[in-house]
């Protein structure tokens, strides 16, 4: 009897095949939500982290300015407009209530067109520090965060490699365990 005309064999060989379109779907699903994962990363990193440090560079640059020429009516917008860009991005709990505090009183001081003594300077500038120090902090972990999915990702393609391997080899078992018996008994009628 011919392998293909078994139908443990057939279903053996089917279920087999199963399994194996099952590991590649499921091992494609996975790689698409580890690089959306990975996508997110690299955009959290560009749009919370980078355009924030352009937004603490021009805060600096506005604090500076203001000192200098503090009869300027465009400082009051620019500090609201760079105030608002920032809370849009995404922050951390300690971000969000430094930048707060700063631009608070950055915005009551243009209002009431007083200068910043020379400790308040040295304070906002402090804190502008520590908000970039934040922006590195939070880069670091998505560049962390990257790299584990990027991991998890190899280990997981080595194994999924390795599990197709054994079902190959075991469809291969299935084809040839039925094979050989029929060859022999064609080998053992051809001497007699």
């Amino acid at each position: 009897m011919k392998w293909t005309f078994s139908i443990k064999n057939k279903i053996q060989a089917a279920i087999t095949l199963l399994v194996l379109c099952g590991v590649v779907f499921l091992s494609n699903y996975r790689l698409k939500r580890l690089s959306i994962k990975v996508g997110e990363a690299v955009e959290s990193i560009y749009q919370d982290r980078l355009l924030v440090q352009d937004l603490l560079f021009s805060f600096n640059t506005l604090l500076d300015y203001y000192q200098r020429n503090p009869n300027s009516n465009n400082h009051l917008k620019t500090a609201k407009n760079l105030t608002q860009k920032y809370l849009s991005t995404k922050l951390t709990s300690e971000e969000q209530i430094l930048i707060k505090e700063f631009s608070n009183e950055l915005i009551e001081q243009i209002q009431i067109e007083v200068l910043f003594t020379k400790y308040q300077v040295s304070q906002h500038k402090i804190t502008l520090q520590r908000l970039e120090e934040i922006q590195i902090e939070e880069a670091k972990k998505q560049m962390a965060l990257i790299k584990k999915v990027k991991h998890s990702q190899e280990t997981g393609y080595y194994f999924e490699t390795a599990i197709l391997i054994v079902l190959l080899i075991i469809v291969q078992i299935l084809i040839t365990a039925n094979t050989i018996p029929e060859q022999l008994t064609n080998t053992k009628s051809y001497l007699n």
